[in-house]
């Protein structure tokens, strides 16, 4: 049998499939397509500990939490090698960006940078994140930097060389986000039993993934659901 394609799931992936109440196409979508969920001991805490202490978030932590009991989900030990990287990656991540007001600006945070991590040593092929800077900063920081302009109203100075030793510390790597997961369960009719057939299904799952936290726009989702 042929290994499995590992996925390594952010936090942010995580919370929006189970805000949703779409969570349980991850079982479906890993014995379909042999595929292997994994998140790191920081994610876990993200997703699972620390909202089972809040009422509010209790039982889209369950949801993580039985997918983790169940084995659909992995939980990666937390290693030294796994640390040694993570912070060398958050370090050379800390230069790449800088304001006036705030001087070096940590964008991306520990379950993000442990997934990241997590991608090179398992040598995995997939991050699912649905957070958008991250996402940015590794795929078009150009764009980030203009985003971060608008959002801060400042003057923010990017610096190429830093972006290139982060580029250098982090693996070639796809980037999805929960909405191309729920696409693919889709088109392999995992949302027909709870949600019927047709497009509005579709659309309806992908405006309750972007409600969750999941950045996408109404003009990404229109685009999905006009492929169909």
């Amino acid at each position: 049998m042929a290994e499995p394609t590992k996925v390594i799931l952010d936090s942010s992936s995580l919370i929006a499939l189970s805000g949703s109440c779409l969570f349980n196409i991850l079982y479906k979508l890993k014995a379909k397509n042999n595929l292997d969920f994994l998140i790191s001991e920081n994610v876990k805490r993200e997703s699972v500990d620390t909202p089972l202490s809040i009422n509010r978030f209790e039982l889209n932590a369950l949801r993580i939490r039985e997918a983790i009991n169940k084995g659909t989900i992995t939980v990666v030990k937390q290693t030294k090698e796994l640390d040694n990287l993570m912070k060398s990656i958050e370090e050379a991540a800390s230069q790449v960006f800088s304001s006036e007001g705030a001087g070096s600006l940590r964008l991306i945070h520990a379950g993000e940078l442990e997934s990241i991590a997590l991608v090179k040593l398992l040598n995995a092929k997939i991050l699912a994140i649905d957070e958008r800077i991250t996402r940015f900063f590794v795929e078009n920081p150009e764009e980030l930097g203009r985003l971060l302009e608008t959002r801060r109203n400042e003057k923010i100075s990017y610096d190429e060389n830093a972006y290139s030793k982060f580029a250098s510390l982090i693996p070639q790597m796809t980037i999805i986000r929960s909405s191309e997961l729920i696409a693919l369960a889709y088109e392999q009719g995992f949302l027909e039993d709870d949600l019927g057939k047709g497009k509005l299904t579709l659309k309806a799952s992908l405006f309750a993934l972007k409600n969750n936290g999941c950045a996408m726009s109404g003009y990404e989702i229109k685009s999905f659901v006009g492929k169909i």
